[in-house]
Order: structure tokens, then sequence, then C-alpha cells
């Protein structure tokens, strides 16, 4: 995969620990979200033959399509399945997700 990025790809993976637009509770997040993304791109260049980066327009148009139909498909059952808890449980997941403290590391 790595002779089929494009040039300058390979400074911006480098530089994917140094987000500008987020703040510090966050850089954590997009720093897994960077290698889950890569390693996901990984996967399918092992997978399909390494040939994204060449692929015709209409095939990738193709594939974002099914993608985010997946993502928005997958977020109705999510939003389904949590309308169903009962209320005092719902209330608790949202308190949680508040009292938890980012993880910051040091470099």
């Amino acid at each position: 995969m790595a002779d089929s990025l494009p040039r300058g790809a390979h400074q911006a993976v480098r530089d994917v620990d140094a987000p500008r637009a987020l703040s510090v509770d966050h850089e954590q997040e997009w720093v897994e979200f960077a290698i889950r993304l890569r390693q996901r791109l990984e996967a399918g260049a092992k997978q399909y033959g390494d040939v994204s980066f060449r692929r015709d327009l209409g095939e990738l148009t193709g594939e974002i399509e099914q993608g985010l139909l997946d993502v928005c498909g997958w977020a109705f059952v999510l939003w389904c399945r949590l309308r169903r808890l009962p209320p005092l449980m719902r209330r608790g997941l949202a308190l949680e997700r508040c009292r938890r403290k980012p993880q910051l590391t040091m470099s």
C-alpha cells in the first residue's frame, strides 16, 4: 500500500498526532482513529489487490454510497435500540459519558 499513497500522504500520516483543529480533549481519539483507518486501508489493499487509487471514479462513488448507507443503517439500528432502553438507563448512559475524563498522553 505504501507505494500507492499519493505524494505527501506519508508526511500526513506522520503528522497525524498533531491535529490542528481538535481540542486537547480529542487528540488521543484522533490518533486512534487515524491508526484504525490506516489498518483498514492496509487490510483492503491486501484483500482487494491494492488498486484503490487506480479505480474508476464511478466505482469509488458507488463504494462511498454503499458505505454511507451502511453507516446510516447501523446508526438507525442503534438509535432504535437506545430508544427501547428505559429512561433511567438512558440517563445513566449519558451521565457515564459526562463523568469520563479525557485520557491525555505526554509525548
